[in-house]
């Protein structure tokens, strides 16, 4: 019986998972797309320079129209204070889908200081 390793593998199902993960880096690719030279795929070049590709384009038609009309970055408000499961944006309130803080530690003192001191 093979000693199990902290993550609950022996050490026999472990190396052959190292192979099995090994094997995939040095087998070639089967499909027809990665077959010859990179060079001789037709892709267009707007989808091989971000500042041409169609998505990025159509961002700045936006951020264009703001500047163009002296008015703020229509992506970004700035929060008052400290988002939460709520937040305060040009003193009104809304919920905040995305404070990413489910800790609830955003704003504490100890992790404040902790950032100033590792900055």
């Amino acid at each position: 019986m093979s000693k199990k390793s902290h993550l609950g593998l022996g050490s026999h199902a472990r190396e052959q998972l190292v192979k099995r993960f090994l094997n995939r880096k040095t087998e070639a690719p089967t499909s027809a797309v990665f077959a010859g030279n990179a060079a001789q795929l037709d892709i267009p070049e707007a989808f091989c320079q971000w500042h041409r590709h169609p998505g990025y384009e159509k961002l700045l038609v936006p951020r264009a129209a703001a500047w163009r009309l002296r008015i703020a970055n229509p992506f970004f408000k700035s929060h008052e204070g400290m988002g939460g499961a709520t937040t305060q944006i040009g003193g009104r309130t809304y919920i905040n889908f995305s404070h990413y803080n489910y800790l609830g530690l955003s704003g504490h003192p100890k992790v404040n200081q902790a950032a100033k001191n590792a900055i």
